[in-house]
């Protein structure tokens, strides 16, 4: 009976002794004497046949599932691209319309909920990636139907022309940056998502996929790198300007673990890309302007938790960059309608806390 038993279990027992080879050795060396009882050599090999059944099917549904969150997620990557065309301040309220209908093509992305409520299935590692992306991709729908909130107010407040001619700034304008930052991080952590799970669970080629990643980061990054070079845009508020920062040190950090065992026969050339933040000190402010109370609340009210933020190819040109930023700051918005003495201005440039990271996957 035992033998008939054996012949049966024979090739789902081969099959686990090749997946798990090593562990498989190492048991039997250590159990050999066990072993000569035919009711243990049953129970290990039901056992071992119901590991590989087990393990067989979890990859199964795990690599179903990539497929599913992959094909979905880059459903989700055509609508925000869609978004972001007609995402023109300029044009917002005529492209209302059809961002509005993207933006519900977005939301109601069936086949991603579907693969999400199997998320289980993953290791932490995948499950802490999807979930942040899920995380940015609520964040997004937020920031845009706020806009439309703050878009629609102003537009009974005050018209283009007005805004013009009395130098008035409406709050969707100020805040046009913020939605077009969660788009920018979304595109990002979806590239991450297909990257990880194409290279993992599809078993697609690293090279490729390695490729496809770095290149979309680029390519998603460029239009915010633009948009930063801009005085009316730099300026941030703080915990969005962390917030940032964070989430792309979280991309470079990811990346360099999921690429770690790859073999990359393309890797990128280019010099990295930094990031840098300038922080308006309120106290220093106080003590450089004492003397003339009016600049002093002028330039409190204007960058009170604010912080400067661009983009350079190396520290040094971040910091350049990020310095004429400020200069520009304090000369178009807040010294236009006062005289000005330069050296306190200097000392602010000077003595401005700055904060410099590194956040492109590569260097």
């Amino acid at each position: 009976m035992y033998s008939s038993l054996g012949f049966i279990l024979s090739g789902f027992i081969t099959q686990t002794g090749f997946d798990n080879y090593e562990n498989f050795k190492n048991f039997i060396v250590e159990n050999k004497d066990l072993l000569n009882f035919p009711i243990v050599s049953t129970v290990l090999a039901l056992y071992l046949v119901n590991k590989a059944s087990t393990d067989r099917a979890n990859k199964k549904e795990r690599r179903e599932t990539s497929i599913l969150f992959v094909n979905a997620i880059n459903s989700q990557v055509d609508s925000l691209n869609f978004i972001q065309i007609y995402f023109s301040w300029e044009h917002l309220k005529e492209n209302q319309k059809y961002i509005d209908f993207y933006l519900e093509r977005f939301k109601k992305n069936e086949y991603f909920i579907t693969a999400f409520n199997k998320i289980g299935i993953y290791d932490e590692f995948a499950i802490d990636l999807i979930s942040r992306y899920f995380v940015k991709f609520e964040e997004t729908l937020t920031y845009i139907e706020r806009l439309f909130i703050e878009l629609n107010f102003d537009l009974k407040e005050k018209s283009l022309e007005e805004e013009e001619k009395n130098k008035y700034i409406p709050q969707y304008r100020l805040t046009f940056i913020y939605p077009k930052i969660s788009i920018t991080i979304t595109l990002i952590f979806a590239a991450l998502c297909i990257y990880f799970l194409d290279k993992n669970y599809k078993k697609e080629d690293i090279n490729k996929v390695n490729k496809r990643f770095l290149d979309e980061f680029q390519k998603y990054l460029q239009p915010l790198r633009e948009d930063f070079q801009f005085t009316h845009i730099c300026k941030i508020n703080q915990i969005v300007a962390s917030a940032l920062v964070q989430d792309l040190k979280y991309v470079r950090e990811k990346y360099k673990k999921i690429s770690r065992d790859a073999y990359i026969t393309n890797p990128i050339n280019e010099e990295p890309i930094y990031i840098i933040q300038i922080l308006f000190n309120d106290i220093l402010i106080s003590q450089i302007l004492s003397d003339n109370l009016i600049l002093q609340e002028r330039y409190r009210i204007a960058t009170h938790n604010c912080t400067i933020v661009t983009f350079g190819r190396s520290e040094i040109e971040a910091r350049q960059h990020g310095e004429s930023l400020l200069k520009s700051y304090i000369d178009n918005y807040i010294s236009e309608t006062q005289d000005v003495d330069e050296q306190k201005f200097q000392k602010i440039i000077q003595y401005s806390e700055r904060k410099i990271d590194i956040i492109s996957p590569w260097g």
